[in-house]
């Protein structure tokens, strides 16, 4: 398993985390990979069109194409492979799929979907000429270039992603303290959060209090209790219901077992 990350420009920091590239071997990319939320989507280029996605609630797993948006999720889902793994990502901030697009985000939620259908058919000739690209560096560097020209920096997309970096770090707060923090009216913060984040506020805060709350139990520094409370639980069990709607399992279940792509995410936090 070959796992990098590579940082984006100046320019597209505000929006991208980073770019990363993941290679896996047949022996080792059989089993299903839990996919947790955690409040942002991510671009995937399927390199050996063997990724297959399945939705925690269907039978089957569908097969993802070339290029693809892994929407912002509310719930856990399952990556399997059909042989070797190439995959590259770009992992975007909480409400940076936004400046790439013309469509509301809150349309992508839990899904995957086409890449030319996110941000436009000009892209179609860009993909034909990234499949054809060989090494990490140049796939990263047209990424980059097409994400540029794309990309719509204004002063209002700039405070909008201030906005969501505020109720990021807003530690649980209640929607009414969150109208207080920003100074904007419910309706109106829950119709920017659903266009720009995907999220409503409510579920937003509840998908990062979910994560910061992982990353602690991941680190194993605390007791449940201690984690619940300090993450903005009203109690352990309320902590427990909400991991395992966005895990699938118990706490202590997930860390008793390999976590392969969420234990990347942690460790790339």
């Amino acid at each position: 398993i070959t796992y990098q990350e590579f940082p984006p420009s100046v320019y597209l920091h505000p929006y991208i985390e980073c770019y990363w590239t993941l290679k896996i071997d047949g022996c080792a990319a059989l089993r299903q990979e839990l996919i947790i939320p955690g409040g942002r989507a991510e671009l995937i280029f399927n390199f050996n069109r063997s990724l297959i996605w399945h939705d925690s609630t269907a039978d089957t797993g569908v097969p993802c194409p070339f290029a693809f948006l892994l929407g912002q999720r509310n719930r856990y889902f399952f990556m399997s492979s059909n042989g070797q793994i190439d995959a590259l990502g770009i992992r975007l901030r909480p409400g940076g799929l936004a400046q790439f697009t013309d469509i509301p985000v809150h349309y992508f939620h839990s899904s995957i979907t086409a890449l030319p259908e996110v941000i436009g058919p000009q892209a179609e000739p860009w993909l034909e000429v990234l499949n054809e690209t060989p090494s990490a560096i140049e796939r990263v560097a047209n990424i980059e270039f097409l994400l540029s020209r794309k990309c719509r920096s204004t002063l209002e997309t700039v405070n909008r992603m201030e906005l969501i970096a505020a109720v990021k770090q807003s530690n649980a707060q209640p929607v009414g303290a969150l109208c207080n923090l920003t100074g904007i009216h419910y309706k109106k913060l829950e119709r920017i959060f659903r266009n720009v984040a995907g999220y409503t506020p409510k579920n937003f805060v509840r998908v990062m209090r979910f994560y910061r709350s992982l990353m602690e139990l991941r680190a194993r520094k605390s007791y449940l209790t201690t984690i619940s409370l300090d993450g903005g639980y009203y109690d352990q069990s309320h902590f427990i219901h909400d991991f395992k709607q966005f895990t699938g399992v118990s706490p202590s279940k997930f860390v008793s077992r390999p976590n392969l792509i969420p234990d990347i995410l942690l460790k790339s936090n």
